[in-house]
This record gives C-alpha cells, structure tokens and sequence, in this order.
C-alpha cells in the first residue's frame, strides 16, 4: 500500500503544481447591524428573514446570520476639569453603572482628563472590581483644561474666493495668526493641505509612539522614552521653522561620520519610512478629493 500511495501523491502534487491558481469572485462581508425601536430601545429578537442586504442595489445572500450580543472593547474618559466641578458625582455615577452593565467579554480602560491624560489599567480588563477601583482612587484631582499649551503653534491655510479682497486675507490672517500660522494657498491645494497638515499630527503621533517603543525596547522607563522622543520632535520642528534651513541640511548637520545616527538612518531607509509617509499623503489628498466631490 505504502508503496503505491507514493506515486500517486507525487502525480497529485505535479498536477496541482501545473494548474493557475484559482481566483474566485466571491467574498463574505461581515456587517454588523444595530436595530433600535421608535423609543430608542435594541431590539433584540430580529430572525434572518427581517434583514436585507443590498450592494449597489442588487440583493445580497445573507450566508451567516447570527442574533448574539457583540463584546465591546471602550475607553470611558472623564471629565476633571474644574468646570465640570458640580457634575463630578453624576458623571461618577454614569460611570459606575456603565461598568456595572458591561459584559463577561466586554473590555475597557477608565481615564480622565484635566491638565494631563490618564489612562487605567495598562490593558484592556473585564474585571468589573479592579474598573471600580479606578473610578473610586485613580481619577486625578480636579484641575484646568491646558488648551493655552497648543496656543500658537496652529496651522491655518487660507485661499481666496471669488469676492475675496486683499484686505479679506489680511483680517483672516491675523483672525487665524493669534493661534499659530497662517500660508495663503491656491484653492486647488486645499486638499494637499488637509493630507499634510490636518492629517498630519495623526503621523507624527505614529512616530512618537513608535521612538517612544523603541526606548523601552532598549531598556528606557516608558515615560522618559516618551518625553524624550516628543521633546525631540519639538526640537527638531523648531530648528525647521526658525532657520529656514532644509530639513536634509540639518539632518546632515546632526549625522556624524561613521557614528550611531548613520546606523539609525539606514535602517530607516531600508524600512521605507521616507517613501511610506509619502504615499499617506497622497493617499489622504486622493481622499480629501473624493470626500469633497462628494
């Protein structure tokens, strides 16, 4: 038998090896669906036959149905700034119910928000006590809302309309200037702009997470590695803005022959960093278009 099997499979293999791969049109979408009444209310007890699903106005085979409770992963933040002193008891009082009504499966982290951010416990927990416990001695005390910390260091693109007069973009200008910068733009860039700049802060907080890893990796506390990497991102923008000079000028102003950051830039290279943030860019300005063509 043992002997006979072997030709077999090896025919098999060298058949299947020979054939094109198989491609198949078809694919199973996962959509979830929340149905509440009139009032307000879930409604729980919907079979398959109530449900339809259409793409692009054809109807759709719902191959799996199921009526269960879906887990939920939330981060619950609190409010502690001084102005919302006298709800301090009530939005508690939200908070501990939200958490008495969570689920087996459900997960979450309770933080609160002043003149810092706190976020509790490290991961994700189900454990109903430990969530309590947070609320009843992790919350910080009641302090301002530092909004003046992002104060002048906004950035503002302007572009001028139809009836827009010299004097229209000087008072723009200066409306905008007293919370950071201001560029004066052609209106077709407007949606570059978005992608770079509105957007942009969502990259740079990758980066920062990601150096801020990299110094625990090598053994820094995870606070220091993260002050030290934003810190450096401050820097470094800082010297952009008030030089003038490239950032490739400065970038080799800061990189020693043969030393440590040389290694550090190949490796970011190799990575692709440089072209990966490029394409975001794009990508994000194809979307701008899209979302503003409707």
């Amino acid at each position: 038998m043992t002997l006979r099997l072997f030709p077999v499979l090896a025919l098999a293999a060298a058949t299947i090896a020979a054939q094109q791969p198989f491609k198949s049109g078809a694919q199973t979408v996962v959509v979830y669906a929340t149905v509440t009444d009139s009032s307000g209310h879930i409604v729980t007890d919907l079979t398959r036959d109530r449900f339809e699903v259409y793409d692009g106005g054809k109807a759709q085979t719902i191959t799996t149905f199921a009526n269960d409770v879906q887990p939920i992963t939330v981060v619950m933040m609190l409010d502690r700034s001084v102005s919302m002193l006298h709800n301090f008891s009530l939005v508690e009082e939200a908070a501990g119910t939200f958490v008495d009504r969570l689920g087996s499966s459900d997960k979450a982290r309770i933080g609160s928000f002043s003149n810092r951010i706190e976020v509790d416990p490290r991961d994700f927990s189900s454990d109903k006590e430990e969530l309590r416990h947070i609320l009843k001695t992790e919350l910080q005390d009641p302090g301002p809302t530092p909004l003046w910390n992002a104060m002048g260091v906004g950035m503002t693109a302007l572009c001028k309309g139809a009836f827009v007069t010299p004097r229209h973009m000087e008072t723009a200008a200066a409306l905008f200037g007293s919370v950071g910068r201001t560029v004066a733009v052609d209106e077709k860039h407007m949606d570059a702009v978005t992608a770079l700049s509105a957007s942009g802060p969502a990259y740079i907080y990758i980066i920062l997470e990601s150096l801020a890893e990299a110094g625990v990796k090598v053994g820094l506390p995870r606070d220091v590695a993260t002050l030290l990497a934003a810190q450096t991102v401050l820097g470094a923008s800082t010297v952009v803005l008030e030089t003038g000079d490239h950032p490739a000028l400065l970038k080799d102003a800061v990189t020693t022959p043969a030393g440590c950051t040389i290694d550090g830039i190949l490796e970011l290279e190799e990575g692709k960093l440089r072209v990966t943030l490029i394409k975001a860019v794009v990508k994000a300005t194809q979307r701008a278009k899209e979302l503003a063509n409707g």
